[in-house]
């Protein structure tokens, strides 16, 4: 798990370098990196409840109340 921010740690230090070489504005560095932390909680969320939550269950919830109004009908 804190391979993770360490991951994103080191992007953000190379997405930072670039920025500031190529002259962006204050605007889009504070947009960039405000992009990679709220990427980064959500990896981190992710990893976190990946056996809790499954793509499965996922579809479940979706599909389940419409698979039954449509059988319900038949």
């Amino acid at each position: 798990m804190i391979v993770i921010p360490v991951i994103f740690g080191l992007i953000m230090f190379f997405e930072w370098g670039y920025l500031k070489r190529n002259n962006r504005s204050p605007r889009t560095i504070r947009t960039v990196m405000s992009i990679a932390i709220c990427l980064m909680i959500c990896m981190e969320a992710i990893y976190m409840f990946r056996h809790s939550y499954t793509v499965a269950t996922f579809m479940e919830t979706i599909f389940n109340p419409i698979e039954r109004a449509i059988f319900a009908e038949m």
